[in-house]
């Protein structure tokens, strides 16, 4: 007899347990849920916050090299030297900060800095090369290289940095 009880009393005390048990799996699922929502959303913070800093730093690049290339290209190499120092301190400046915070990005934002750091790496090479040759005496050569860094500036960084910013309002979007 005091086994049929048992049995009895286990099947009476399941829907207890249920009802008890239920409330708590919801509310773990609950947390966890949250718990990842949240994390997503600070990831997600953390890249909008990086890829403004980028743009940021994208502007005073592109602006150094305005300056260079409209109107210290034709100058004196003596004076060239000084005034690509400055795009360079920008770009190295971009380069390192992209480095430290590439691992919060995602792959199409990683790619779309990474192509605006070569396209720069390219544009201040050409006209690194251009003064070089100026230097040299090779003003053919010379014109060519800085004729080369203008089509990429006045080309193909205005579409990297649109893609920059077209990046950007995805993430928000999201």
């Amino acid at each position: 007899m005091i086994e049929i009880k048992f049995v009895e009393n286990s099947l009476i005390d399941l829907p207890i347990i249920i009802s008890i048990l239920s409330p708590l799996a919801v509310g773990l699922l609950t947390f966890l849920l949250a718990k990842r929502r949240y994390t997503y959303e600070k990831l997600l913070d953390k890249k909008l916050v990086v890829l403004t800093e980028i743009y940021r730093m994208v502007i005073p690049l592109e602006v150094e090299l305005n300056k260079y290339i409209l109107v210290k290209g034709h100058g004196l190499p003596e004076s060239k030297r000084e005034e690509i120092k400055n795009a360079y301190d920008r770009f190295f400046e971009l380069q390192n900060y992209f480095w430290e915070n590439e691992i919060i990005l995602d792959e199409d934002s990683a790619q779309e800095i990474q192509s605006i750091i070569n396209l720069s790496n390219e544009i201040l090479a050409n006209l690194n090369s251009s003064i070089v040759s100026q230097e040299v005496g090779a003003n053919k050569d010379s014109y060519e290289q800085w004729n080369k860094s203008y089509l990429l500036w006045k080309d193909k960084l205005p579409e990297a940095k649109r893609h920059l910013r077209i990046d950007f309002k995805e993430t928000i979007e999201k």
